[in-house]
């Protein structure tokens, strides 16, 4: 008896070794997403936004009967005052979305008010107010349009601070200036402890003395921030003065106008310590920006220049500039000024080795050797848009870009059937392609594709934008060969432009060869060259949401 217990506890214990065994091995094994039960992937899709639920529901069947269950979408809503204000029921409506708004444990709103009069601007606000009290775990907001506060309605920022703990996120846009009152804002300081990314966006924030801003609570508030977006018609260096030193604002986006000395940048950059991100728009990017942010911001990972002027700095501003930010990873640069070819060089030749995302503006009298110099090896995205170039010096690109086998975006401008096909044989990795001037481009650029894609990895894009065809360039045989070949297989979205000529004949093309397509742009369409082609085109892809769009 004692031989066969033991027996049977070493039978038991083999059992159960052999049992850990196979856990480890499942537990080792990589799972793939699409393996997972729907209950958890389900809980994974409930903490993504709106924008990254839509993206999920084009990938396959499953994918968009997940993104389709209602729970997933009743966290964040979108809603325009108009539309309840004018129901046939308001107040049917304003009741159903009061209980759904409460029930729903609302996370994100966006708000829109309509302001055509003064009892709407009154109906709105009430309705935002009713909102906001009914919504404790809302966490995102945006208040769009809001022309006035009515005399008989409280603040809706006071509501705000008082209904909602929980706010991390506060966007306002186009909005009037009695928004932003001493007792809103500190509401918002008291009550909003959370909140971390504050947004001013077309506001109009100038006003009579008499109703002064109150620049101590702003400037308490924006003491906290991580993030903070300030564009608007008054000027940023009025909170300055009034900010303490050592904010944790890490994220900045400002009009460079509102910079226009250096004590205002030095005295920012105190302010400061922490900045990764850093976003200057309008007015003029000069040498005098260019010392203190060389010296000021060592962790700067991101720079981006919209809409400034470049004509007061010069090659060596822009050394100091990259020289004294050695962490830089993304730099965006969009300007209506045109720097040197001698500025080109040395911004390419400085720039820091971890730089991943490169915008440059335009440059004059651009030659084929200036375009040879080396970009970072890193590099993933790359524009250079370019309006007037000499046939051929674009080629000068092919070398620049030799180290960057990791790129997955590039948009230039010039370019011809050679160069098209030598870039996509140097670059199999890429995945968005965007060419603005085509006048040189045929259809033959596919056929000798298609006799490199048997000896060499071509790319498999999900984004291509071919713009500004010669009157015959562009044409259904053109479409017809681009989809013959591998880059075509895996299009998301396709746009072109110049297309007079396409017929229903491309649309057959398109959809035979492009079963992921979710965008297509067809600009200067005729449409009395199609017939049913539109209908059968996207019948073609049996309910799958495919925008086709056209000027």
């Amino acid at each position: 008896m004692s031989e066969f217990k033991e027996n049977k506890s070493e039978h038991s214990l083999l059992e159960n070794n052999q049992s850990r065994s196979k856990q480890l091995e499942a537990f080792n094994h990589p799972c793939q997403l699409e393996q997972l039960p729907t209950e958890l992937l389900t809980r994974i899709l409930s903490e993504l936004d709106q924008a990254t639920l839509s993206r999920c529901a084009q990938l396959n069947k499953r994918w968009r009967q997940l993104t389709a269950q209602p729970l997933l979408w009743r966290n964040s809503i979108r809603i325009r005052a108009q539309t309840i204000i004018d129901s046939p029921t308001p107040v049917n409506q304003l009741s159903y979305w009061t209980s759904f708004c409460s029930s729903a444990s609302i996370q994100q709103l966006h708000f829109e008010l309509c302001s055509s009069d003064a009892e709407y601007n009154r109906r709105s606000v009430q309705l935002l107010n009713t909102f906001l009290s009914n919504s404790p775990c809302l966490q995102a907001l945006t208040i769009q349009g809001f022309d006035g506060l009515p005399t008989e309605e409280q603040n809706p920022l006071v509501v705000l601070g008082q209904s909602c703990s929980q706010l991390c996120t506060l966007k306002l846009i186009r909005f009037g200036r009695d928004l932003l009152t001493e007792e809103s804002v500190t509401a918002l300081n008291e009550g909003c402890l959370e909140l971390v990314d504050l947004e001013f966006r077309q506001s109009v924030l100038a006003g009579p003395d008499s109703n002064p801003l109150p620049l101590p609570q702003l400037a308490s508030l924006f003491s906290r921030l991580t993030r903070l977006n300030f564009l608007h018609e008054a000027t940023f260096p009025l909170f300055l003065d009034e900010m303490v030193d050592g904010t944790s604002i890490r994220e900045l986006v400002l009009n460079a106008s509102d910079l226009c000395y250096d004590e205002h940048l030095h005295r920012l950059l105190s302010l400061a310590p922490y900045l990764t991100t850093l976003k200057l728009q309008f007015g003029e990017f000069t040498e005098s920006h260019a010392g203190p942010l060389a010296s000021g911001c060592p962790n700067l990972q991101s720079l981006v220049l919209k809409n400034v002027s470049l004509c007061m700095i010069s090659a060596t501003g822009f050394v100091e500039l990259l020289n004294g930010c050695p962490k830089l990873r993304r730099l965006k640069i969009s300007s209506h000024d045109e720097l040197d070819s001698e500025c080109y060089r040395k911004i390419v030749a400085n720039l820091p080795s971890g730089i991943e995302d490169l915008k440059l503006p335009s440059f004059r009298k651009l030659r084929q050797p200036d375009l040879q110099s080396l970009l970072p090896r890193g590099l993933k995205r790359f524009e250079l848009p370019i309006q007037e170039l000499k046939h051929g010096c674009m080629r000068g690109l092919l070398v620049g870009l030799r180290p960057c086998s990791d790129l997955t975006s590039l948009n230039i401008s010039d370019c011809d059937d050679k160069l098209l096909s030598d870039l996509l044989t140097l670059l199999s990795r890429l995945r968005r392609l965007r060419l603005t001037n085509c006048i040189r481009l045929s259809g033959k650029v596919w056929e000798n594709l298609l006799k490199r894609g048997a000896t060499q990895p071509l790319p498999e894009l999900h984004e291509f934008a071919a713009l500004k065809f010669s009157d015959a360039s562009l044409n259904d045989e053109f479409v017809a060969e681009l989809c013959r070949t591998p880059v075509a297989r895996g299009l998301r979205r396709l746009e072109l432009s110049d297309c007079r000529s396409l017929t229903d004949s491309a649309l057959v093309s398109i959809a035979g060869a492009c079963p992921h397509l979710t965008d297509l742009k067809l600009s200067g369409l005729q449409f009395d060259n199609f017939a049913n082609g539109l209908d059968q085109f996207l019948n073609s892809y049996r309910g799958r949401r495919v925008r086709v769009h056209s000027d």
